[in-house]
């Protein structure tokens, strides 16, 4: 069976739902590669400072060497640049994209709603309380 076609429901479901993994860590990568590594101090407490910490670093590295171990192909890698640049790419391509990154995004975990989820150890009552 290639690519991008479904023969059951659950191969359809599955599919569906790595395109839309795929789709939320391209959206985080493209917000988070315009940030900048300095920022000056900014006085409006509405606007966000967009500051380039190592949490994204990691984040952006992560992405890229996923990407690059899942495509292999410099013309799949160029073509993936240029979805990320939302640059017109074949229907075809890009469903081979997607689908490859999606898997290895979903096993690596590199969504950002799970990629940057901080597990805090409960607080540990003492004794003497």
């Amino acid at each position: 069976m290639s690519e991008g076609k479904s023969g059951s429901n659950r191969q359809y479901e599955r599919t569906r739902a790595n395109y839309k993994y795929f789709e939320s860590v391209i959206e985080a990568y493209r917000q988070f590669r315009e940030y900048s590594p300095v920022v000056a101090v900014n006085y409006d407490p509405a606007c966000r400072n967009k500051k380039l910490i190592t949490a994204i670093i990691h984040f952006l590295a992560d992405v890229d060497t996923a990407t690059k171990q899942v495509l292999k192909s410099a013309n799949l890698i160029e073509k993936w640049q240029a979805l990320i640049d939302e640059q017109s790419v074949s229907a075809e391509a890009a469903a081979v994209i997607a689908h490859r990154c999606g898997r290895i995004y979903r096993a690596k975990g590199l969504a950002p709603y799970s990629y940057f989820r901080v597990i805090r150890k409960p607080v540990q009552r003492s004794a003497a309380a």
